[in-house]
């Protein structure tokens, strides 16, 4: 019908070919009703407009794109009319696929996949689902979830063999949000552990296939052929709890991580405030202070003293491989402050390394500086009693010790005076009888 036609005589002369006007004809078209639906996850911002292709496919093989525009405005919603039949009077067969937005850099994280027939009843529906990775802390001992500011997470994209490193390390992980990720290779560990617990920086790989499924692939040597996430992975054993990765029934696009971390050993620190006959005091104000790891002095109590029956300033827990300096910040009324700087230093083992005021050794039982280490009968704990001396009794200025001093002052210079006028009234008197 759309080909070239020519009418061919019989004979030899090339003059006699005459061709035929091409004929025209309009075929069946449909209207195909176009639906883009997005899943995507918490703080994902969509863009306004995406580009899709309507891939038109023939009985014989032969495809085509057509591209197609969906915005926001429209609720993601078109509809285009397309023929319905190929040159062999079969249907075409329609699909939406290839999408890309500009400046939306977070396309690649969402799975496609179209379904519906096309009509308006059962559009041609690209549903795009967003795949996300999350972590939780946990707390080896009691199992209770910890948070923390401290604590980091990376996460790196890998080739299939884990063996190079085919992207940037992901360091800004949050624990309340799931982390979008793209169809990869990755692994995970922990970087830095929590205020007050022990390290593991055991890496373990997984991987999000094209058609949003998860596999494992183990941590130093890692599988081949990787273990398939439906439900629960197991994964290394932390003082008694276990490391998994989750997938559950109702968010199979993201993957948890749960991670069990080890309280470091402690060492309890307390601290009583007596005058010098071993009466606690109150309204004594000491700060605690420690060393992070990059060496910045960081604030960590400031409490006042009461002067209950034990005169206990404050109860803290030394974390082990700790550096903790101590100073009295205020004394109690009437009292001498202590200048003096209390430092303790804890091992990795959980226990006292060492007490020292000014850089001199404080030995158990021993006084030096107002400060005493008293020896403790509940197990490793670090009770430091912390005596001040009164201040001199010294009247105050302007008080009544003044008033009354010039107050006599005074009284002696006006008899002085009056003595004077009396004894010059009778010396002149005197001289006047004279």
């Amino acid at each position: 019908m759309n080909g070239k036609t020519t009418f061919q005589p019989r004979g030899d002369d090339p003059n006699t070919v005459v061709e035929f006007g091409v004929p025209s004809a309009k075929a069946p078209a449909v209207v195909i009703h176009v639906k883009k639906d997005w899943t995507a996850l918490p703080g994902t911002a969509l863009p306004d407009t995406l580009n899709v292709s309507l891939l038109r496919r023939s009985s014989h093989g032969t495809s085509v794109d057509i591209p197609l525009t969906l915005t926001s405005a429209y609720d993601w919603q078109t509809t285009v009319s397309m023929p319905a039949y190929d040159n062999f009077g079969k249907p075409f067969e329609y699909t939406l696929h290839n999408e890309n937005a500009d400046n939306f850099t977070q396309l690649d994280t969402f799975i496609g996949k179209s379904s519906g027939t096309g009509t308006k009843d059962d559009p041609l529906t690209l549903t795009n689902q967003q795949y996300g990775f999350q972590f939780v802390k946990r707390d080896a001992d009691s199992g209770a979830e910890v948070k923390s500011s401290s604590m980091k997470f990376s996460l790196t994209p890998y080739n299939d063999s884990y063996t190079q490193k085919i992207g940037d390390t992901i360091t800004d992980l949050n624990e309340a949000t799931p982390h979008a990720l793209a169809p990869g290779y990755y692994g995970i560990r922990e970087t830095n552990a929590p205020d007050g617990y022990v390290l593991d920086d055991t890496e373990y790989y997984f991987q999000l296939t094209s058609d949003g499924k998860w596999n494992y692939f183990g941590t130093n040597d890692p599988n081949s052929t990787g273990t398939s996430i439906s439900n629960q992975q197991k994964l290394n054993t932390i003082d008694g709890k276990t490391d998994a990765f989750d997938v559950t029934e109702v968010h199979q696009n993201i993957l948890q991580l749960t991670k069990y971390d080890k309280p470091k050993p402690t060492v309890p620190l307390t601290v009583v405030k007596t005058d010098n006959q071993g009466t606690p005091l109150a309204d004594a104000q000491f700060t605690l202070t420690t060393l992070t790891d990059d060496n910045a002095k960081k604030d960590l109590e400031s409490l006042t003293s009461d002067d209950s029956e034990k005169g206990k300033t404050f109860e803290h827990q030394l974390q082990a491989n700790g550096n903790y300096t101590l100073k009295e910040a205020q004394a109690p009324f009437g009292y001498q402050k202590s200048n003096d700087s209390v430092s303790i230093k804890i091992n990795d083992e959980g226990t006292v390394d060492s007490v020292t005021i000014n850089g001199e050794e404080l030995e158990a039982g021993k006084t030096l500086s107002g400060y005493k280490l008293a020896a403790t009968n509940d197990g490793p704990g670090l009770t430091l009693i912390v005596e001040n001396q009164p201040l001199p009794i010294l009247p105050h200025t302007g008080g009544q010790g003044v008033v009354r001093a010039a107050a006599f002052a005074l009284m002696m210079l006006v008899v002085a005076a009056v003595l004077a006028v009396v004894v010059w009234i009778k010396r002149r008197g005197v001289r006047i009888h004279d």
